[in-house]
């Protein structure tokens, strides 16, 4: 797919989902009541998969597809103002 933009994200077990009743039962959930504390989320700590390599497979993905040189040429061909430069070196830093 010739895309232009991607969201990758790591999967959250929203209260009332199977997912939610998955991680509580195998006690993968941490926090039961995660979503009503500020600043915690719902991921799955599981055993194989650790939150902080999950986290490390999610930066690897970005980088991935929005560091491919026909992604940043494609990109470059689309800087129409300043803002637009300023608005790609910001969004390069977040991904880096």
């Amino acid at each position: 797919l010739d895309l232009d933009y991607v969201d990758f994200g790591i999967v959250t077990a929203y209260a009332g989902t199977e997912l939610y009743k998955w991680g509580i039962e195998h006690n993968s959930l941490k926090e039961k009541f995660w979503y009503m504390k500020r600043g915690v989320e719902g991921h799955l700590e599981l055993k194989d998969l650790p939150i902080n390599e999950q986290k490390k497979l999610l930066k690897k993905a970005n980088k991935a597809f929005y560091f491919r040189l026909s992604y940043i040429l494609k990109s470059l061909l689309r800087i129409r103002s300043l803002n637009d430069i300023t608005r790609y070196l910001k969004a390069a830093r977040e991904i880096l």
